[in-house]
């Protein structure tokens, strides 16, 4: 089992930038006796089962672990100079969506926060916009059957394709300290609770309703976790070794827009520019082709335009 140290305080200075991968390890917040099984066992998570499922050689093998926090953007502050280390938390009162919009977190949510730390030389600096669309694609590629009919909406969304529920979201934020940046990408994935929209259990037994012989099981919290954070890795390394056309392939594969006709309003008062939506590009921006004038390719950025299922409109503000 991994080491287990209560933590009282940030980690100090001299620790800074040291990686996450030298010994399973769990930090514990607000833990008052460490002293038996039987108070470990108390808490609701399972260590065991993160542990057993987790393949990577850094991201999660520091996991910093407490029963309620804010949000764990927050928490995984405490220790911040640790590159690959991850917070979670049973509940979170404060969840935090993109747009400043609350991310609600009952119990049976699988949420939470890495912690990339590395300086400025490193080349991931110049590919930072991909990393909302890797960890979108690691949470896709960690359900146990791609007849689940989940999928991800442009950029970081993940969506039950049938019902147009969000299943999982993303945010990801970044700062400078001295001659390094932080990448911080918090998760949230509705495993087991059924509110406030959809949940991976829910969809499995509708799944397994229909197809009794090739019926699923269900996955626990902790072992969707650790398998979103292998592919997260595995994403990363990608990433690290400019391997960007493999990225982007499998990112188009998982997402809904393949071929999509769409809008796009460049001002209010303007006609829109109809368009069918080809890929993204290197940058993770959306790739479409002007449909009058297919030498015409627009990219639109992720941050500034949004997608409105309903009319199949993007737009630039």
């Amino acid at each position: 089992m991994a080491y287990v140290r209560e933590l009282n305080e940030p980690l100090s200075s001299h620790e800074s930038g040291k990686k996450s991968n030298n010994a399973d390890c769990i930090y514990l917040i607000d833990w008052l006796s460490i002293n038996s099984k039987a108070n470990f066992d108390e808490i609701n998570f399972d260590f065991y089962t993160y542990f057993d499922n987790l393949q990577t050689n850094f991201i999660g093998r520091s996991l910093l672990f407490t029963e309620v926090t804010t949000t764990t953007m927050t928490l995984i502050n405490h220790l911040k100079l640790l590159h690959g280390i991850v917070a979670t938390a049973n509940y979170q009162t404060i969840g935090q969506g993109r747009n400043e919009n609350q991310w609600l977190s009952p119990f049976g949510c699988a949420m939470f926060t890495i912690n990339l730390r590395f300086p400025f030389v490193n080349p991931v600096i110049n590919r930072i916009s991909l990393i909302q669309h890797i960890a979108s694609l690691s949470i896709v590629l960690a359900l146990p059957n791609k007849k689940l009919k989940v999928a991800i909406k442009w950029p970081n969304d993940i969506l039950f394709v049938e019902s147009m529920s969000k299943l999982a979201g993303i945010l990801v934020r970044s700062y400078s300290y001295e001659n390094y940046i932080n990448i911080q990408i918090g998760i949230g994935v509705n495993v087991s609770n059924q509110h406030p929209t959809i949940c991976l259990d829910d969809i499995i037994q509708n799944y397994n309703e229909i197809h009794p012989d090739d019926a699923l099981k269900k996955i626990s919290r902790e072992e969707m976790i650790a398998k979103i954070l292998n592919n997260f890795e595995r994403l990363y390394l990608k990433l690290l070794n400019n391997e960007i056309e493999d990225i982007k392939r499998l990112y188009c594969q998982n997402w809904i827009h393949s071929e999509a006709l769409i809008d796009v309003h460049r001002q209010s008062n303007e006609t829109p520019i109809k368009a069918e939506v080809i890929g993204i590009d290197d940058n993770g921006y959306l790739l479409a082709k002007e449909l009058n004038n297919m030498d015409n390719i627009i990219a639109l950025q992720p941050d500034g335009n949004r997608f409105d299922m309903m009319n199949r409109l993007t737009a630039f503000k």
